[in-house]
């Protein structure tokens, strides 16, 4: 499935998460998996935010190659236009 989504992206993260309330609203196809909870680095006491799904979307930009590339996607409410690159160290 081909999606024209208007973000820019962030090439040097393990792993990426996009908004679950952006992946709503461009109508992206999502896939369930286990929700796992994610921490900020000052808080590890309760889990800030729960990723909820992941899937692979292929991107098309004008004058450049489609590619496949996986996001996460990320159930935080207040950040509905964030995509986030994420090192797991």
């Amino acid at each position: 499935m081909t999606n024209d989504v208007p973000i820019l992206l962030d090439s040097g993260a393990n792993m990426s998460f996009i908004s679950l309330e952006f992946a709503k609203r461009q109508s992206l196809p999502l896939t369930d998996i286990n929700s796992f909870p994610v921490y900020l680095v000052n808080s590890s006491k309760e889990p800030s935010f729960w990723v909820s799904k992941k899937t692979k979307w292929t991107f098309h930009f004008s004058n450049f190659p489609s590619f496949k590339w996986d996001l996460t996607v990320l159930d935080a409410p207040g950040m509905d236009d964030t995509i986030l690159g994420h090192d797991f160290l």
